[in-house]
């Protein structure tokens, strides 16, 4: 007898033998938890195992030093495996924070796509069943079957994923780069039609906070994408486009081979943090026509603020040309400021939480 079937899939990330291995020991063993709290992570891990909360924010931590850009061969910073054997017998020192990101996703608008996506004289039941299937058949196979087989994300787990949305949770450096994946891959399944678009929201916690709490908090995140004009996505409390979102990520990996090549150091980074804030208190003064008070005006000094801090802090070790095209090349910050103004946080607390 025909009967009608809707898959239910999800993907639940379990210890492998790797996971058991030295370097893993290591990174379990950094940190400030307690003995006792590392003796319950390591009793609860086993071949075919679920991985705990705890040890999947283990795996936002680095190795110190590492290089994303410049290709450290020592360390590939996706995997978050030692990659040369000398190294085995050195002890690993780690830097990050451990924390879980939890991502909540769905499609804009999909009432009104069923209701105009399809042409009056195109309308019809199986047209509109068809589109259904195939719009939850990426949320419910393609996602599931990607964070199973591609090594960035065989650590996520799935809450759920189906029909239009998803909610996920994993090492909240390896959820932001879902998310740039996310976007990716679905204007690449829905053939890049401007009409069809996803929102997302990501939040941070530590791996001992209730579930409940993520879903409140990852729900908030992608409400102020949707109530922001939707197609974007929320982390760290900004709200970005995804066109805009990738472009801070292209910046975010500017700001590290900086840092790499020593030409700022981490002072700067907090420097800027402090700029942020003032660059949106000017945006709020520009958009304000009444009651604006002579202390309001303190942040339109962030300009030359900048300048002093970029003069002050670039390539301590640069001389003559090669310190001034440091410097000329720093300034490229303001002209971010200029564009981004608080979306420059998302690029910015990302090199700062994968570094502390």
């Amino acid at each position: 007898k025909d009967v009608t079937a809707r898959f239910i899939n999800g993907y639940v990330p379990a210890y492998e033998n790797e996971d058991l291995a030295e370097e893993a020991v290591n990174r379990i063993l950094a940190g400030k938890k307690s003995e006792k709290k590392k003796e319950e992570l390591f009793d609860s891990m086993g071949v075919g195992i679920p991985k705990t909360f705890a040890y999947i924010a283990k795996i936002a931590l680095n190795l110190k030093g590492y290089s994303r850009e410049s290709g450290n061969p020592e360390y590939d910073w996706i995997q978050g495996q030692v990659q040369n054997d000398q190294l085995q017998n050195k002890k690993l020192k780690y830097c990050g924070i451990e924390a879980l990101g939890i991502l909540k996703a769905d499609v804009d608008n999909l009432g009104l796509l069923f209701a105009c996506g399809i042409r009056e004289e195109r309308l019809t039941l199986s047209r509109l069943a068809t589109m259904s299937r195939q719009m939850n058949n990426y949320f419910s196979i393609f996602l599931p079957y990607k964070l199973k087989t591609d090594e960035r994300f065989q650590n996520i787990y799935t809450v759920f994923a189906g029909g239009d949305d998803l909610f996920l949770i994993g090492a909240w450096n390896r959820i932001i780069d879902f998310a740039g994946f996310l976007h990716d891959s679905f204007k690449e399944y829905s053939c890049r039609n401007e009409q069809i678009t996803i929102s997302a929201g990501v939040a941070l916690h530590k791996p001992n906070t209730p579930v409940l709490t993520f879903a409140e908090t990852s729900e908030n995140a992608l409400e102020k994408s949707k109530m922001s004009g939707r197609d974007r996505v929320t982390i760290f409390g900004e709200t970005a486009k995804w066109i805009d979102f990738i472009k801070l990520q292209e910046v975010k990996h500017t700001i590290e081979n900086w840092l790499d090549s020593e030409k700022i150091n981490n002072a700067m980074l907090f420097r800027v943090n402090e700029l942020i804030e003032m660059r949106r208190q000017e945006s709020e003064i520009q958009k304000s026509k009444f009651n604006i008070q002579l202390e309001d005006m303190e942040c339109l000094k962030w300009r030359s603020r900048l300048k002093y801090t970029i003069v002050r802090n670039i390539g301590r070790k640069l001389k003559g040309d090669d310190k001034q095209k440091a410097i000329d090349e720093a300034m490229n910050v303001a002209d971010w400021l200029e564009t981004y103004k608080g979306t420059l946080k998302i690029p910015l607390w990302q090199i700062i939480y994968n570094r502390r």
